[in-house]
């Protein structure tokens, strides 16, 4: 007999577990029943000699490097049958024993590792040896399932290892239902309006969202499909001329590279300057490790000038103005003030710090690049291939070597510093051949 009030839907088994994973969650999901076959990593002879060293005995295996997993990964690309059948034996012991609640970034390292060895372990052995694998896998499943995140963060991790499960496992249709909703709940929050982030580094939101940008296959909500279309151009602005991050050697999905570049974003207050093959971008102290102007030409990087303050105070104003003269960058906050010129064909670029309190320049060069320091460090010459060579003239302040050959610190002399770099064009005349006399025969 029906309750008045009461409403009955007609769901599939997986949209109602997941209806109904607040309550049970222990069957939120279903059983791992197998995994899917794909390519394993390449057979690495160091991982596989500490395999063997755990394997023999030689190298002790404590409680809690036992509980954590940390040697699961190198069982996995030992590539040795023998090997991997001991990593499951050790996996049934794991299974059965009594774990504490750890931190829901804990939980999801342990699971991550577990998918991370999955497809080795499917690709090497027997499926009807795989079961202790399975079982693990599910156990991990419910206990990251059963926690609790508050942050926004914690949306994100959970759902990227989830989803990670989801590509290992047969099964796994119910858990990238459950990452999707994650991020969209995640996402618009983390995206601004100009495509940058509210509050990660530029390092973290690179991390987790390079994978959603070049999965195409992944139906999210249109709040987060807009959010990801307006961090494509942000990300791709921060392209140098190399092709890479100005602020790490990561390489950017292949999305990016289609995507036109923002010239800049007033509340992230990053600005790019691209004239000829010289590209200049210009980061903030909150966004990296200091208040960063990346310079790349002629498709290699070339130097960085990291200026940081004592205090970390984002940039309130950010102006930017193109005209047929060249392109002008202005950026403000209470502890620096910064101007940015560079002319129409990218060959001179002119820059001033105007900073108070005590503040620090570095000059991070290219690895590949060579030096010559003059007249007393206030001129240096600069070049990274015979076709690449710029001159550094600074005006209140001068440089002085570190113990990186490749580090260059500015000593301030005046609160107002004025540094430029301007391109050399090497040419060599032609000499006209000499005239020589008709010989008579």
């Amino acid at each position: 007999m029906a309750l008045l009030g009461h409403h009955f839907f007609n769901m599939s088994a997986p949209l109602w577990a997941t209806r109904i994973h607040g309550l049970l969650p222990q069957r939120a999901q279903p059983s791992v029943s197998g995994f899917k076959l794909s390519r394993a990593s390449p057979v690495d002879p160091l991982a596989c000699a500490a395999a063997s060293a755990l394997y023999a005995g030689q190298t002790a295996l404590t409680a809690e490097d036992f509980l954590s997993l940390r040697w699961l990964d190198c069982f996995a690309r030992s590539g040795r049958q023998l090997l991997l059948c001991h990593a499951l034996k050790l996996l049934e012991g794991w299974t059965a024993q009594r774990k504490a609640r750890l931190t829901p970034s804990q939980e999801c390292d342990v699971l991550q590792k577990l998918c991370k060895a999955a497809p080795d372990f499917a690709f090497h052995l027997n499926p009807d040896l795989l079961q202790p694998l399975a079982l693990a896998l599910q156990q991990q499943l419910r206990r990251v399932w059963a926690t609790r995140v508050s942050s926004l963060a914690g949306h994100i991790e959970k759902a990227h290892v989830l989803l990670q499960a989801s590509k290992v496992i047969q099964n796994g249709q119910v858990h990238a239902a459950e990452a999707i909703r994650l991020w969209d709940v995640s996402v618009p929050h983390l995206v601004a309006a100009d495509g940058s982030p509210t509050i990660d580094k530029l390092d973290d939101f690179v991390r987790w969202i390079s994978p959603l940008l070049a999965s195409s296959d992944l139906l999210f909500a249109p709040a987060t499909r807009q959010a990801l279309d307006r961090a494509a151009p942000f990300l791709s602005m921060l392209i140098g001329a190399d092709g890479r991050y100005c602020f790490s050697n990561e390489t950017p999905v292949e999305m990016l590279k289609q995507a036109p570049p923002l010239r800049h974003a007033r509340n992230a207050a990053v600005a790019q300057l691209q004239a000829g093959k010289t590209t200049v971008i210009a980061l903030p102290q909150h966004l990296h490790a200091a208040s960063q102007i990346s310079i790349s030409s002629q498709g290699h990087h070339l130097c960085d000038a990291d200026f940081a303050p004592t205090s970390q105070v984002p940039f309130t104003t950010l102006d930017v103005h193109q005209t047929e003269q060249g392109q002008l960058l202005q950026q403000t906050s209470d502890a620096l003030q910064r101007t940015v010129f560079l002319s129409p064909k990218g060959d001179d670029l002119r820059i001033e710090e105007n900073c108070s309190g005590e503040s620090v320049l570095f000059f991070r060069l290219n690895s590949e690049a060579r030096i010559s320091i003059a007249r007393a460090g206030t001129q240096a010459t600069l070049s990274l291939g015979a076709k690449n060579l710029w001159q550094l003239t600074l005006r209140g302040g001068h440089l002085s070597e570190t113990a990186d050959p490749h580090i260059l610190r500015v000593n301030l002399s005046a609160q107002r510093l004025h540094w430029a770099l301007k391109s050399i064009t090497r040419s060599t005349p032609k000499t006209p051949k000499p005239e020589l006399p008709e010989l008579p025969f």
